[in-house]
């Protein structure tokens, strides 16, 4: 029998980031979390999340940020937008045509992207980081850490990045966009310094 998507559970939760995190425009301390589990007539389900902002503290006008609606409001949103074009289709069809279906960039797109990378995994019976392509010998995909480390003080970001290299990430994302150029600079010699030379720096001014 086809595996086919059958039915959904949508759920609203407010989850706190666990520090300060943020970049040259804002800072919070929380999010809005939608979680979606999309499920199959064949009994898989496939978990994914999408996030937005929930408060925070903004310098300047930001247009990624979309204030999450009541879960009422948006159960009935996700049935009349995106429900048609998922209900009754095979995971690995709509993950195929991912850049007609599902293609802004909102919490609700997120959710359902990589509801169907879970979904896609489960269903041929492989750890998600294998289906993405790791070898059996690596047991690990390539990515890199975002530091969102703009608000912290340069000692508090340091130790953030030298977890992320300590956990095994061998490329990092670095927050700059200060007025003075030289405090950027300096957070980007200070994170060199702590990660070593063989660790890719990627650099974000927003």
């Amino acid at each position: 029998m086809t595996e086919r998507i059958t039915d959904y559970e949508l759920w609203k939760l407010e989850l706190p980031a666990g520090r300060v995190i943020g970049d040259c425009s804002c800072h919070y301390t929380a999010f809005h979390v939608l979680a979606l589990c999309l499920k199959t007539n064949q009994g898989h389900c496939g978990w994914g999340f999408g996030e937005t902002v929930s408060g925070g503290v903004f310098t300047k006008p930001a247009a990624w940020v979309t204030p999450m609606p009541r879960l009422d409001d948006i159960r009935r949103d996700f049935e009349l937008d995106f429900w048609p074009s998922i209900e009754g289709r095979s995971p690995f069809g709509l993950k195929m045509h991912r850049p007609r279906l599902f293609s802004a960039y909102s919490y609700t797109c997120s959710a359902i992207q990589t509801a169907l990378w879970d979904l896609m995994a489960k269903v041929v019976e492989l750890p998600l980081y294998q289906f993405l392509g790791a070898k059996h010998d690596h047991n690990r995909v390539r990515s890199y850490a975002s530091g969102l480390d703009f608000p912290l003080l340069e000692q508090d970001a340091l130790a953030l990045f030298k977890d992320f290299i300590r956990r095994g990430f061998t490329a990092i994302k670095v927050k700059v966009g200060h007025p003075e150029a030289e405090r950027d600079l300096q957070r980007l010699r200070a994170v060199r310094e702590v990660v070593g030379e063989s660790v890719e720096i990627a650099i974000d001014a927003n």
